[in-house]
């Protein structure tokens, strides 16, 4: 996410010269999703196997919490037949050619369907008490369904087949899981993102996937999409980026995937111009919308590449948006104007009077190294991370600029690696989001953002944001 406030020093003489870089935070903040224990897939049907290329797959499950009085099954396929969907008897007849869905009553899940456990439940539990998350646990059986649908059916499919679930569940009791995004909902969320948010053609997409943000080797991070083979359409994944920079990709992300599901078509490697002026949904165009500042463009010049898949992504296919439209001296300073071009963004320059009170700030942050040294040498916990500001000399010679930067390693010579956090006013050879390389001796200031949502440091901006007032 980025750090709203991230302030920029240029020293000039006894004077500090601010740039404070903004940037707007998503709405929800985007969880880490591990994959739970057991990746539940269909026995009978495996979507994995089935071709994605015009046809669309998914599984949704019931995990029940009753002993069925007669055969869930019957109820299975009097409630989907209401709906329209039609019971594929073998697996040859759930060959795409048609809407049609495949059920199993599966009797032993804790063998080889478990529900996520109760510390998953933390991640991909949607709407349910720490009674629901008792009761799953004690759960033994699931109905567990299949459905496939040609291209040109799957917005009717999906609709049809989410509502006709809800309808299930009321009468056979239980949690939803969707296996596409690991997720297990109450009936009542389930209503509310699935059934009742869907008011138009399309869904707002980001109530029907997850993003899977994670770091891949303890420096940078990744993002993956789960769910979108639901509408029979590949993944999306943004590799290698900063963690700053995580609910702006979460945007990208969540836009590119919702004009793919309007209509968009076909996915194809290469070229793609990403226009947020495109998305029909009013919920999702508000909010890309509400991410963006004045000076946005709105696109993002992606280059658009089939990828392999990665330990624990979807079994799908996958499309990695990369920056090579753009230029800079690193991807990562590419990807920063990516984003830029998109969401715009927002700074602002201030005059202050330099003040002993700002030194001795410093001079207490720099005593703070060994122990921050020490969270880059054990590794970042999830959720956590550390920005340093330091000084870099301007181009005129006329003392340094102050920025900030995320730190993606730290070794014990005091040597650091990390991701520029603002755009430099006075030098030129630098780019916002660029790599760069620093010495821990130089550091001014830092921001210990904790795992559980905390921070410490940053007494500096405190005392310069107190003297601009």
């Amino acid at each position: 996410m980025f750090n709203a406030g991230n302030i920029n020093l240029m020293l000039l003489g006894c004077l500090i010269l601010l740039t404070v870089s903004c940037r707007k935070p998503a709405p929800e903040k985007e969880k880490p999703l591990p994959p739970p224990n057991v990746q539940a897939t269909s026995p009978v049907i495996k979507p994995r196997d089935i071709p994605r290329d015009n046809i669309a797959s998914w599984e949704f499950a019931i995990y029940l919490t009753n002993s069925p009085a007669g055969d869930p099954l019957t109820v299975v396929h009097e409630t989907l037949s209401f709906a329209g969907i039609k019971h594929a008897v073998t697996e040859a007849e759930a060959d795409g050619s048609a809407s049609a869905y495949f059920a199993v009553l599966n009797t032993n899940i804790q063998q080889n369907y478990a529900p996520p456990t109760i510390e998953s439940l933390k991640y991909s539990g949607v709407g349910l008490t720490e009674e629901d998350a008792t009761a799953l646990q004690q759960s033994t059986q699931a109905i567990v369904i299949t459905f496939v649908a040609p291209q040109a059916e799957v917005m009717t499919a999906a609709k049809a087949s989410c509502a006709a679930l809800a309808q299930l569940t009321e009468k056979v009791g239980g949690f939803l899981w969707d296996e596409e995004t690991r997720q297990v909902f109450s009936l009542q969320e389930w209503k509310t993102r699935r059934i009742d948010d869907w008011v138009e053609k399309t869904p707002d997409i980001r109530k029907h996937i997850t993003i899977h943000s994670y770091r891949e080797d303890d420096s940078y991070v990744r993002a993956v999409t789960l769910g979108m083979g639901k509408f029979g359409l590949p993944d999306v994944s943004i590799d290698k980026f900063a963690s700053s920079h995580n609910n702006n990709v979460g945007t990208l992300i969540n836009a590119f995937c919702q004009v793919w599901v309007e209509g968009e078509g076909p996915i194809k490697e290469g070229p793609f111009d990403f226009d947020s002026s495109k998305i029909f949904n009013k919920s999702l165009k508000e909010y890309v919308l509400d991410q963006s500042y004045s000076n946005a463009t709105g696109i993002a010049k992606t280059d658009v590449r089939f990828n392999a898949v990665h330990e624990g992504d979807a079994p799908n296919r996958l499309v990695s948006l990369t920056t090579s439209r753009y230029e800079g001296p690193d991807d990562f300073a590419k990807f920063n104007s990516m984003i830029r071009d998109l969401i715009g963004n927002e700074d602002q320059v201030l005059m202050l009077k330099h003040n002993q009170a700002i030194t001795d700030a410093s001079l207490r942050a720099k005593q703070q190294i060994p122990l921050l040294r020490s969270v880059l040498e054990k590794g970042y916990e999830v959720n956590e991370k550390i920005h340093l500001k330091f000084p870099f000399p301007r181009d005129d010679e006329r003392g340094s600029e102050y920025m900030w930067v995320e730190v993606t390693s730290w070794d014990s010579a005091g040597k650091i690696k990390g991701i520029l956090l603002n755009e430099p006013h006075f030098i030129k050879s630098l780019k916002e989001g660029q790599e760069v390389s620093l010495n821990e001796s130089d550091m001014f200031d830092f921001t210990h953002y904790k795992s559980d949502g905390s921070q410490t440091g940053d007494e500096t901006s405190k005392l310069i944001q107190q003297s601009s007032e």
